[in-house]
C-alpha cells in the first residue's frame, strides 16, 4: 500500500474481504483513506464466494459428501481519478464526502464527563433513570396497593 502512496503512476488500488475478513477490510479502507492526503474515489461491490468442501463418511460403505457454502465478499476500489459515467452508481464516494459524521469536534468544546454540565434531554426517554421524586411517589403507590392487597380476604 505504500506503493500507491509514493508511485503516482499507480493510479488504482483494490481491497478484497472474504468471509469474516470483509469488516476487517472496510476498516482497513478507512484508515489508508485517513492517511491519504489526495481526494480518493471509492467503489464498493458486495458479493458471494461459493467454497466447496467434501466431508469424507465416518460409516464404511456411505458416499462422500459435497458441501458448498456462500462466504460474503467485499471489493472496494480505492482510484485517483473519477470513475467514468458509466460505472457510477449509488455506492460510490469520494473522500472529501461528509455523508457520515465523525468525531471532528475539537477537544475543547467537548464537555466534561464527569462534574460536568448535564445536557437536558429532547424528548422523553423510556430508558433513562426516573428521578428521585418519582421513583418515592411510585414506590408509596406501590406499598398503598400492597397493603390493600393484604387486607383483601
Amino acid at each position: 500500500m505504500t506503493y500507491f502512496l509514493q508511485d503516482e503512476t499507480v493510479r488504482r488500488v483494490i481491497f478484497r474481504g472474504v468471509g469474516d475478513a470483509a469488516e476487517k477490510c472496510v476498516s482497513c479502507v478507512e484508515v489508508f483513506k485517513r492517511k491519504f492526503k489526495e481526494e480518493l474515489y471509492q467503489w464498493n461491490a458486495l458479493s458471494t464466494a461459493k467454497r466447496v468442501t467434501y466431508w469424507d463418511p465416518i460409516v464404511e460403505g456411505m458416499n462422500r459428501l459435497k458441501v458448498t457454502i456462500d462466504t460474503p465478499v467485499i471489493f472496494i476500489m480505492l482510484s485517483r481519478d473519477p470513475y467514468p459515467a458509466e460505472l457510477q452508481c449509488m455506492s460510490m464516494q469520494k473522500s472529501s464526502d461528509k455523508g457520515t459524521k465523525t468525531h471532528s469536534k475539537p477537544p475543547e468544546t467537548r464537555p466534561a464527563r464527569r462534574g460536568g454540565k448535564r445536557q437536558q434531554q429532547r424528548g422523553s426517554n423510556k430508558w433513562s433513570r426516573p428521578a428521585k421524586d418519582a421513583r418515592e411517589t411510585e414506590t408509596a403507590e406501590r406499598q398503598e396497593i400492597l397493603e390493600k392487597l393484604e387486607k383483601l380476604p
